[in-house]
Protein backbone atom coordinates (compact mmCIF):
# COMPACT_ATOMS: atom_id res chain seq x y z
CA UNK A 1 0.00 0.00 0.00
CA UNK A 2 1.42 3.38 -1.03
CA UNK A 3 2.12 5.53 2.12
CA UNK A 4 0.04 8.81 2.23
CA UNK A 5 2.06 12.05 2.26
CA UNK A 6 2.05 13.94 5.81
CA UNK A 7 2.31 17.00 4.39
CA UNK A 8 -1.27 18.53 3.79
CA UNK A 9 -3.44 21.19 2.29
CA UNK A 10 -1.94 24.66 1.67
CA UNK A 11 1.66 23.71 2.28
CA UNK A 12 1.53 21.02 0.22
CA UNK A 13 0.85 23.11 -3.12
CA UNK A 14 3.07 25.64 -1.88
CA UNK A 15 5.52 22.62 -1.43
CA UNK A 16 4.79 21.59 -4.60
CA UNK A 17 5.28 24.59 -6.57
CA UNK A 18 8.68 25.93 -4.86
CA UNK A 19 10.43 22.29 -5.49
CA UNK A 20 9.41 23.10 -9.28
CA UNK A 21 10.88 26.41 -8.83
CA UNK A 22 13.68 25.37 -7.31
CA UNK A 23 14.58 22.45 -10.09
CA UNK A 24 14.47 25.02 -12.18
CA UNK A 25 16.98 27.59 -10.83
CA UNK A 26 19.12 24.75 -10.24
CA UNK A 27 19.03 23.78 -14.24
CA UNK A 28 19.26 27.15 -15.28
CA UNK A 29 22.70 28.10 -12.85
CA UNK A 30 23.98 24.51 -13.31
CA UNK A 31 23.98 23.93 -9.68
CA UNK A 32 24.18 19.84 -9.67
CA UNK A 33 24.69 16.76 -7.32
CA UNK A 34 26.96 13.63 -8.80
CA UNK A 35 24.90 11.39 -5.89
CA UNK A 36 20.87 10.75 -6.06
CA UNK A 37 21.77 10.73 -2.10
CA UNK A 38 23.73 13.91 -1.60
CA UNK A 39 22.25 16.70 0.77
CA UNK A 40 24.20 19.29 -1.02
CA UNK A 41 24.30 20.85 -4.27
CA UNK A 42 27.25 22.32 -5.45
CA UNK A 43 28.02 25.11 -8.29
CA UNK A 44 31.95 25.60 -9.34
CA UNK A 45 31.84 29.36 -10.12
CA UNK A 46 34.58 32.65 -9.96
CA UNK A 47 33.71 34.57 -6.67
CA UNK A 48 33.29 37.52 -6.90
CA UNK A 49 31.75 39.19 -3.53
CA UNK A 50 33.22 41.07 -0.72
CA UNK A 51 36.74 38.90 1.22
CA UNK A 52 35.78 35.96 3.39
CA UNK A 53 38.06 35.02 6.21
CA UNK A 54 38.72 31.80 7.31
CA UNK A 55 39.45 30.57 10.59
CA UNK A 56 42.37 29.04 9.14
CA UNK A 57 43.77 32.68 7.72
CA UNK A 58 42.51 31.56 4.22
CA UNK A 59 40.87 34.28 2.56
CA UNK A 60 38.09 33.87 -0.12
CA UNK A 61 38.54 37.00 -2.55
CA UNK A 62 36.97 37.97 -5.92
CA UNK A 63 38.53 35.78 -8.89
CA UNK A 64 38.95 33.06 -6.67
CA UNK A 65 37.97 29.55 -8.30
CA UNK A 66 35.06 28.23 -5.35
CA UNK A 67 31.96 25.93 -5.31
CA UNK A 68 29.01 27.19 -3.88
CA UNK A 69 27.28 25.13 -2.08
CA UNK A 70 23.19 24.66 -1.62
CA UNK A 71 21.25 22.25 0.36
CA UNK A 72 18.69 19.91 -1.50
CA UNK A 73 15.73 20.80 -0.03
CA UNK A 74 13.48 18.38 -1.17
CA UNK A 75 15.41 16.30 0.70
CA UNK A 76 15.39 18.49 3.84
CA UNK A 77 11.70 19.01 3.11
CA UNK A 78 10.98 14.60 3.30
CA UNK A 79 12.93 13.92 5.90
CA UNK A 80 11.73 16.81 8.37
CA UNK A 81 7.67 15.18 7.77
CA UNK A 82 8.42 11.67 7.64
CA UNK A 83 10.71 11.36 10.72
CA UNK A 84 8.56 10.41 13.58
CA UNK A 85 10.78 13.11 16.01
CA UNK A 86 13.41 15.56 15.86
CA UNK A 87 16.26 13.33 17.03
CA UNK A 88 15.77 10.98 14.54
CA UNK A 89 15.59 13.62 11.50
CA UNK A 90 18.72 15.16 12.81
CA UNK A 91 20.19 11.74 13.24
CA UNK A 92 19.02 10.47 9.68
CA UNK A 93 20.55 13.65 7.87
CA UNK A 94 23.66 14.11 9.70
CA UNK A 95 24.56 10.42 8.26
CA UNK A 96 23.48 11.96 4.79
CA UNK A 97 25.57 14.77 5.21
CA UNK A 98 28.67 12.81 5.98
CA UNK A 99 28.52 10.83 3.35
CA UNK A 100 28.08 13.83 0.88
CA UNK A 101 30.96 15.27 1.92
CA UNK A 102 33.34 11.91 1.95
CA UNK A 103 32.13 12.53 -1.77
CA UNK A 104 33.11 15.92 -1.80
CA UNK A 105 36.16 15.26 -0.38
CA UNK A 106 36.85 12.69 -3.52
CA UNK A 107 36.28 15.22 -5.92
CA UNK A 108 37.87 18.20 -4.46
CA UNK A 109 40.75 15.62 -5.13
CA UNK A 110 40.36 15.13 -8.61
CA UNK A 111 42.13 16.93 -11.59
CA UNK A 112 38.73 18.28 -12.72
CA UNK A 113 38.59 20.90 -9.07
CA UNK A 114 42.66 21.17 -8.71
CA UNK A 115 41.80 25.13 -9.22
CA UNK A 116 38.90 25.41 -6.10
CA UNK A 117 40.26 27.25 -3.46
CA UNK A 118 37.58 26.91 -1.26
CA UNK A 119 33.45 26.56 -0.65
CA UNK A 120 31.05 28.64 0.57
CA UNK A 121 27.25 28.97 1.16
CA UNK A 122 24.74 31.12 3.70
CA UNK A 123 22.15 29.19 5.42
CA UNK A 124 20.31 28.84 8.66
CA UNK A 125 21.31 25.77 9.28
CA UNK A 126 24.95 26.91 10.35
CA UNK A 127 25.18 25.20 14.15
CA UNK A 128 27.88 22.35 14.16
CA UNK A 129 29.48 23.51 10.82
CA UNK A 130 33.18 23.74 12.76
CA UNK A 131 33.72 20.67 13.35
CA UNK A 132 33.35 19.68 9.58
CA UNK A 133 36.09 21.90 8.61
CA UNK A 134 33.79 25.23 8.31
CA UNK A 135 34.45 28.42 9.49
CA UNK A 136 30.82 30.77 9.97
CA UNK A 137 31.13 33.93 9.51
CA UNK A 138 28.63 36.84 9.68
CA UNK A 139 26.31 37.88 6.52
CA UNK A 140 27.58 41.86 6.02
CA UNK A 141 24.53 44.35 6.56
CA UNK A 142 22.84 45.56 3.68
CA UNK A 143 20.17 44.05 0.99
CA UNK A 144 21.56 40.62 0.81
CA UNK A 145 21.19 40.06 3.86
CA UNK A 146 17.69 41.00 4.29
CA UNK A 147 16.91 39.23 1.44
CA UNK A 148 18.52 36.22 2.54
CA UNK A 149 17.10 36.70 5.80
CA UNK A 150 13.49 36.95 4.06
CA UNK A 151 14.09 34.04 1.75
CA UNK A 152 15.31 31.48 4.29
CA UNK A 153 12.77 32.37 6.81
CA UNK A 154 10.10 31.96 4.32
CA UNK A 155 11.87 28.59 3.61
CA UNK A 156 11.89 27.26 7.34
CA UNK A 157 8.29 28.40 8.07
CA UNK A 158 7.30 26.24 4.66
CA UNK A 159 9.67 23.53 5.93
CA UNK A 160 9.16 22.64 8.98
CA UNK A 161 6.80 20.85 10.24
CA UNK A 162 5.39 23.46 13.15
CA UNK A 163 5.46 25.83 10.53
CA UNK A 164 5.60 29.89 11.43
CA UNK A 165 5.66 28.47 15.25
CA UNK A 166 9.08 27.29 14.50
CA UNK A 167 10.28 31.00 13.76
CA UNK A 168 8.99 32.18 17.28
CA UNK A 169 11.70 29.72 19.07
CA UNK A 170 15.18 30.46 19.25
CA UNK A 171 14.78 33.24 17.16
CA UNK A 172 18.45 34.12 17.71
CA UNK A 173 19.48 30.46 16.11
CA UNK A 174 17.53 31.67 13.08
CA UNK A 175 19.78 34.24 11.21
CA UNK A 176 21.80 33.15 8.08
CA UNK A 177 25.35 33.16 8.25
CA UNK A 178 27.82 31.96 5.53
CA UNK A 179 29.18 28.73 6.11
CA UNK A 180 32.40 28.32 4.38
CA UNK A 181 35.49 26.42 4.20
CA UNK A 182 39.29 26.28 2.71
CA UNK A 183 39.92 23.55 0.43
CA UNK A 184 43.05 22.32 2.64
CA UNK A 185 40.98 22.85 6.00
CA UNK A 186 37.91 20.74 4.73
CA UNK A 187 40.17 17.93 3.19
CA UNK A 188 41.81 17.42 6.35
CA UNK A 189 38.99 17.09 8.46
CA UNK A 190 37.51 14.67 5.52
CA UNK A 191 40.99 12.23 5.77
CA UNK A 192 40.65 12.30 9.29
CA UNK A 193 37.35 11.01 9.12
CA UNK A 194 38.12 8.43 7.30
CA UNK A 195 41.12 7.13 9.54
CA UNK A 196 38.67 7.78 13.02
Amino acid sequence: MREKSPIKGARKWILFLYSGWERLYYRIHKIEADHAEDILYIRPMTYKGPPIPLDDGTVIQAGDRVLQLHFNNKMLIEASFHAKNTMQMITSLLRVLKSTLKRLGEKLESDTYKDIKGMYGVSLMHRGATQFGFSVIELPDGLSKRYQHFYLRMLMAIMHPNGKERLKQKTDLLTPKIVAASRDTFLQHVRQDKTS
